[in-house]
């Protein structure tokens, strides 16, 4: 390896250190207390080296929110192409964001605190560069939609709006899971994740 890939390595290294660190600080203080200085402790790095990767703390959590939509996108993009119809693509969908919130629990917690916030965190550009990636979460079902209008298996309807209830089925059916000892202590989870599934893809259906 030579000294110019080492350095790449290196300070992709470092930026991971400095992502990390500020997601940990997120999910255990909050969003609004956190500073620069507390993230570089953190890291085990200097602030002035923080402040040579991100410009800010609205920076480095606009990049962290981008990384973790991209994360999702791909894994639901890939469970949408490796299924045959579309209901089978709104299931694997569905498998995807229940496997993700699963083994990347931290992942998707934080993606969690930013969607629940009633405050909008980010400068009107830095949201609208987020924005982009968090739209394109709704793609995938959004297309599958289409795909079953056009077979006629779906009735007409607006795909972008029905992607929009799918994730908000998704998204709070997810928190029960927490409560799996107590009000779900008699219930299967998975069972009753799937069940609403079909809901949606029941309501789909001509």
């Amino acid at each position: 390896m030579g000294l110019h890939e080492r350095r790449e390595r290196e300070r992709e290294q470092r930026r991971e250190q400095i992502l990390d660190a500020a997601r940990e600080l997120l999910l255990e203080k909050g969003y609004y207390h956190i500073s620069m200085r507390q993230i570089a402790t953190l890291a085990e790095l200097g602030v002035g080296t923080i402040y040579s990767y991100f410009k800010s703390k609205e920076d480095i959590y606009a990049d962290l929110s981008t990384d973790v939509f991209d994360q999702l996108y791909d894994a639901m993009r890939k469970a949408a192409d490796g299924a045959a119809s579309p209901p089978e693509k709104i299931r694997g969908i569905a498998n995807a964001l229940l496997d993700f919130s699963s083994d990347h629990r931290m992942y998707y917690d934080f993606l969690d605190y930013f969607i629940s916030t009633p405050r909008t965190i980010f400068p009107p550009e830095m949201k609208e560069r987020v924005d982009y990636h968090g739209n394109r979460i709704l793609e995938p079902v959004a297309e599958a939609i289409r795909q079953g209008m056009a077979s006629g298996q779906f009735r007409q309807v607006s795909p972008e709006r029905h992607a929009l209830i799918f994730f908000g089925s998704v998204h709070g059916f997810l928190h029960f899971r927490k409560l799996q000892d107590t009000v779900l202590r008699n219930d299967n989870f998975n069972e009753m994740y799937n069940e609403t599934i079909e809901c949606f893809i029941n309501g789909l259906k001509v």
